[in-house]
């Protein structure tokens, strides 16, 4: 019987390393490295083994970029807040000057990643971007609100995508859970919330959330369905046709002893000691084992020896000689009389 990561060879008596990583494919989450009767898993460049899984190498927490950076497999990826640009072969971010755009309708200043619009002398900012002018029965210092007829109210009608919060001279839009607010001040974007790794195995951005899964041969788990688990298939009672040995993302199907498995599946066949020829007598095969027996010995009335006289009545005179010794059965050479 060949022990564990081997199989006997087709001359039925020698033992033969078996590749697992051809055996079972997916045993490994990226490399799968053959050993003598076993296996090994690495991993792609850019990613270290964490707890038998894969993880990215958090490239980005040298602090490599000006602004933003991504991880990715084996290096990382900086980029600019939405309003900047990053130019050709340079690692920094310059500011974009949006004033140069005329999205304000009367004033503008430019601030870093963003800008800020104001209104002319009699005029009160509506919409972020325009101006209204101050209605000639109100009385308003310096547009603050704070005194005279009240302004109209710039929520209604309601200018935003997401929520919209009335404040003096104007308005503030709110996004909802999940987004944030454009540059436009007006619209919300979507939030991908995969960029900061939240799951164990696979993220799945949606439209103001996510969620994730796992890979085959693991389970979600934990209260949030972030973490993965490794699914036992050997509790399956159906799993394989002899013994069950359960690996990190799949399982192996192995044989008792004296059988072997069939090459391609999980069944399990009995192995045929008796053509390795171990007994010197004979060899009689049964399921999962064999047996040996030694031959009986033959007397035949034609054929007379010393040996047989001694067998029949050395008990009763002294006058024979002695009989050799036994031959034992292992010799492979028998008697017959």
């Amino acid at each position: 019987m060949c022990a564990e990561g081997y199989q006997l060879g087709p001359d039925g008596s020698t033992c033969q390393d078996v590749d697992d990583c051809v055996k079972i494919p997916e045993v490994c989450e990226q490399v799968c490295h053959n050993t003598e009767g076993g296996f090994e898993c690495r991993c792609y460049r850019g990613y270290e083994m964490v707890e038998g899984h894969c993880m990215p190498v958090p490239n980005c927490s040298t602090g490599p970029c000006d602004h933003m950076c991504e991880d990715v497999p084996g290096s990382y990826r900086c980029s600019c807040f939405v309003t900047d640009q990053l130019p050709n072969g340079v690692m920094l971010c310059v500011d974009i000057d949006e004033c140069e755009n005329n999205y304000c309708e009367h004033n503008c200043t430019n601030t870093l990643g963003s800008y800020v619009c104001h209104c002319k002398p009699g005029y009160v900012p509506f919409n972020i971007n325009h101006c209204q002018p101050i209605p000639e029965d109100n009385n308003v210092d310096e547009f603050s609100g704070d005194s005279g007829p009240s302004l109209p109210d710039a929520c209604h009608p309601n200018p935003c995508q997401g929520a919209c919060q009335p404040r003096p001279g104007g308005f503030e839009c709110i996004c909802e859970a999940g987004y944030v607010l454009a540059p436009d001040g007006l619209h919300c974007e979507d939030v991908d919330e995969c960029l900061e790794g939240p799951c164990k195995h696979e993220c799945h951005n949606t439209a103001g959330s996510f969620y994730c899964s796992c890979q085959p041969g693991y389970q979600t788990a934990g209260p949030d369905g972030h973490d993965c688990r490794d699914e036992d298939e050997c509790a399956r009672p159906d799993a394989c046709p002899q013994l069950c040995l359960n690996i990190p993302g799949s399982f192996r199907c192995i044989c008792n002893i004296g059988y072997q498995q069939q090459p391609g599946s999980d069944a399990c066949l009995d192995v045929d000691e008796c053509l390795r020829d171990p007994c010197s007598g004979s060899c009689h095969n049964f399921p999962g084992s064999f047996k040996c027996t030694c031959p009986k010995l033959l007397i035949s009335s034609v054929i007379r020896s010393p040996l047989l006289k001694f067998k029949l009545w050395s008990f009763q005179s002294s006058n024979f000689p002695a009989p050799p010794p036994p031959i034992p059965c292992h010799s492979k050479k028998y008697i017959s009389l």
